[in-house]
């Protein structure tokens, strides 16, 4: 695996790592370098996030699975995993080795036992489970995750898609 450098962030009352890739923008979409992508002009969605998994917790009163399947440097779901209170687990899921290795530094360094690191394809691991909640916030285009998250959420479970470059949903970039 290669070595990262890292820096710490901190939103809401968690902090966790990011990839250390020189400056970051607050304003316009997130640059792709490396590994664990981090958009730091998103943390109002994660905030968002967070509101909505609380009440969905809430509501429920039963034990939630939740999937943050895309997650990259697990920003979101660490937040949720440290920042909302009930009973439920979440899974933090990327495809990506070395991405799975920093959501998993992330999970220990927030001492968290309702939150497991995994290191999958997100289409196949929903062929395997399913959840109450699923988040998809991919880098690009969230239509080739559609279909699995649909067949993946349970019956009365959420569905939350984030698309923070909207020219991929219009079909600018096709191929993207």
């Amino acid at each position: 695996m290669e070595t990262v450098r890292t820096r710490v962030v901190k939103e809401g009352v968690t902090s966790f790592l990011v990839p250390e890739t020189g400056s970051w923008s607050n304003r316009g979409p997130g640059t792709k370098i490396g590994v664990g992508f981090y958009n730091p002009s998103m943390e109002m969605n994660r905030d968002m996030s967070i509101l909505v998994v609380q009440w969905f917790v809430d509501t429920m009163k039963k034990p939630l699975k939740i999937l943050d399947g895309l997650a990259a440097s697990g920003a979101r779901g660490v937040r949720i995993a440290n920042e909302v209170e009930g009973n439920f687990c979440v899974t933090i899921n990327d495809w990506n080795k070395n991405a799975a290795e920093l959501i998993t530094k992330n999970i220990k360094r927030n001492k968290l036992n309702n939150a497991v690191a995994r290191c999958e394809d997100f289409n196949r691991l929903l062929c395997d489970e399913r959840f109450h909640y699923i988040d998809i916030d991919p880098f690009g285009t969230p239509v080739p995750y559609i279909d699995a998250a649909v067949k993946g959420v349970v019956s009365e479970g959420v569905l939350a898609v984030t698309a923070t470059d909207t020219a991929t949903l219009c079909g600018v970039y096709p191929k993207t």
